[in-house]
């Protein structure tokens, strides 16, 4: 069993007079909505020169936020001929997860995701994740007390709470940030959109969305969509994995075929991309006046959706036509833009209805779940090939072989791994990086989910204390464990941990007061 152990280094007992040593046996519990590590938490409290340390465990809650009528309405203008765009932000819920870490610069930075969550006032039917165009920006702002103080004015983003009023919980996911606040995977191509593009058809991209999903509330039994606009759009169908059904408007079609431009639906050079792989079904929207030269309307509507022949989930039998609207409102000169005829701009409820009449027409013929996969970690302390088996990582095991696959030939750090009935075979690449892979289960009705299992080099590490002074204290932890970075809270009751100013600088001098309280711990997504 995989035991936690804590300790008051001798130095620092030494230093404050004390002989004090206690042990903290916890085995790791291995959940479906457990998506990160923390060392031991320690509460450092001064008494004159004297440090008491003590060990907590924690958890996290969700809250929803109330809906109003203000995000409920078509865009419009108003008496001075100003547009006034549907805003879904102040019925929103901001949330975050930190879904991974990597090294910038030789500098280990942790990488979050924004997302935000319009709730119905029911029970849900299902949960809709929904994707912008562009580099992927959809604006998320956080508020206070869990608000979203604004966000992207995106078809999807904007209409969020439309697919609410239908009685859908729906998530809109932004792009990757650093620690500090920047936007990832935007640089190093002609344009953002070509750079982001490279990402939105990636495993790490579909590693971020499957930690976003499994914050939200339901996701272990209500079915997953995915909903993307204009360059959205790849997104849905690079990681139609994640989903029981995608629905594309404005879809990306026509682009230059050069390596390092943006990329498009069909586009030969990129196998995330092409419609014959999406195994299930396909909704399509497209504003027959949108003039956007990426995104014609008569190459969906006359080849594009059929070209998607191989859903495997309905048979194709809701693989319908595109639903067509028209539509010339625009507030802008930018034929692709968000407030276009491109964006729907003005008749956002007709839009969206025809993608929740579709939804509506496919929940009544997917069956419940009734097992899921399950997340997994996996502590790796040499580099020799391992095999880890998936029987067991299912709500009831164990797991056929058949009821297995791998959607993605990769690890997140592009490891190739492979599957051989139901082990998979992974062969470190010598980095010492923490990696991951997903996996998919499809239960007896044919319902899929994806698990996650995380490869993790070295041990949790120890937590080292020593006084520095009467009012600081040094916090350090291993040099070889990469990846950690140091939490702390005031107060266990609420939890709210920060992260320290120092992130991952080891060792790190906190400082102390006589009159307050704090609590630390290492974290890794």
């Amino acid at each position: 069993m995989n035991k936690f152990t804590e300790s008051l280094s001798a130095d620092l007992a030494a230093s404050c007079g004390l002989v004090w040593r206690r042990k903290l046996r916890r085995p790791i519990h291995k959940t479906t909505v457990k998506t990160n590590s923390i060392s031991r938490i320690f509460r450092i409290r001064a008494f004159g020169a004297r440090l008491v340390v003590c060990a907590f465990i924690t958890g996290s809650a969700w809250m929803a936020n109330a809906a109003g009528p203000a995000c409920s309405t078509d865009s419009f203008t108003n008496s001075l001929g100003d547009w006034v765009f549907i805003n879904s932000a102040p019925c929103g819920t901001y949330g975050e997860v930190y879904s991974r870490w990597q090294t910038n610069n030789n500098v280990a930075t942790l990488v979050k995701m924004k997302y935000m969550v319009n709730e119905p006032a029911g029970p849900a039917k299902a949960i809709v994740l929904l994707f912008t165009g562009g580099s992927g920006d959809a604006g998320i702002v956080p508020g206070t007390n869990g608000t979203v103080a604004n966000a992207a004015t995106n078809f999807l983003v904007r209409s969020a709470q439309l697919f609410v009023d239908d009685g859908y919980r729906t998530v809109v996911v932004d792009s990757p940030e650093d620690s500090s606040g920047n936007k990832l995977y935007t640089n190093g191509l002609i344009n953002a959109n070509a750079a982001f593009d490279l990402y939105r058809v990636s495993v790490t991209n579909a590693w971020d969305i499957e930690n976003v999903i499994q914050q939200i509330p339901g996701w272990t039994n209500l079915q997953v969509f995915l909903a993307g606009t204009s360059r959205g759009a790849l997104t849905t169908v690079a990681q139609y994995h994640l989903g029981m059904g995608i629905c594309l408007s404005s879809a990306v079609n026509v682009g230059n075929n050069t390596p390092g431009y943006p990329l498009y639906i069909g586009e030969l050079s990129e196998p995330a991309l092409q419609p014959t792989n999406v195994t299930v079904p396909v909704q399509f929207l497209v504003n027959a006046d949108d003039a956007c030269p990426e995104a014609s309307p008569s190459i969906t509507t006359n080849t594009l959706w059929k070209e998607f022949t191989n859903d495997t989930v309905l048979g194709g039998a809701l693989n319908l036509a595109p639903s067509v609207v028209v539509s010339s409102n625009a507030d802008g000169t930018d034929a692709c833009g968000d407030v276009e005829p491109h964006g729907y701009l003005g008749i956002e409820i007709n839009a969206v209805g025809t993608i929740t009449s579709w939804l509506d027409q496919v929940l009544p013929r997917l069956k419940v779940k009734n097992v899921i996969a399950l997340d997994s970690s996996l502590i790796l302390t040499n580099m020799n090939p391992v095999t880890v088996d998936l029987s067991p990582l299912i709500s009831v095991p164990p797991a056929p072989s058949f009821s297995l696959s791998l959607p993605y030939a990769t690890s997140v750090s592009g490891v190739a791994i492979s599957l051989a009935g139901t082990k998979v075979n992974y062969t470190p690449n010598s980095s010492g990086a923490d990696d991951g892979f997903l996996f998919q289960y499809t239960d007896t009705n044919g319902v899929r989910s994806i698990g996650m299992v995380r490869l993790r080099f070295g041990e949790n590490p120890q937590l080292a204390i020593q006084s520095a002074s009467p009012i600081a204290v040094i916090l350090s932890w291993p040099g070889q464990s990469a990846g950690w970075f140091l939490q702390e809270t005031p107060s266990m009751s609420p939890t709210a941990w920060l992260f320290s100013t120092s992130g991952p600088t080891n060792p790190a001098t906190v400082p102390m007061s006589s009159a307050a309280e704090n609590f630390y711990r290492l974290f890794k997504p």
